[in-house]
């Protein structure tokens, strides 16, 4: 499920730079969407390939700030150290699904290069732990069959 999480984030994040270098104004809703589901995976994938369970990722739910804080108790040390400010910024319109949904009113947003490097950084920090762990998974199967 861990690496089922990183597919996925890298998905949502490579489709958030799409719309980045598009320069598309209208698709700003969708380019912050995009990018919260990016966080909330690669967060998620830590967390299912440090010991969390999968009931844990439903209490969760779509809480990014959650999502960081359970990653950080599991050891989650990331090397961009811009990450857990832009997580406090785009919590709340996560939580209340303002990209999805329009609503008025005045957002603070992060700068959306930026956002997109910082996410790059903790999926490339992320990805190969949970890579290694999958392989490692796989090859215990195989030991154990070729046991049996």
């Amino acid at each position: 499920m861990a690496r089922s999480f990183l597919t996925d984030s890298e998905a949502f994040l490579d489709a958030a730079k799409i719309i980045e270098r598009s320069n598309e104004v209208a698709a700003s809703g969708p380019k912050y969407y995009l990018a919260c589901q990016a966080i909330e995976l690669i967060l998620k994938a830590f967390i299912l390939n440090n010991g969390g369970a999968d009931n844990e990722l439903r209490k969760i739910g779509h809480d990014l700030s959650k999502a960081w804080s359970r990653a950080t108790e599991l050891g989650l040390s990331p090397i961009d150290g811009r990450v857990e400010e832009l997580i406090e910024m785009l919590t709340p319109y996560h939580l209340d699904h303002r990209f999805r949904y329009r609503q008025t009113g005045f957002l603070t947003l992060p700068v959306s290069d930026e956002m997109c490097e910082i996410i790059g950084n903790l999926v490339a920090q992320i990805g190969p732990e949970v890579n290694r762990a999958m392989k490692a998974e796989i090859q215990a199967k195989r030991n154990f069959q070729g046991r049996a």
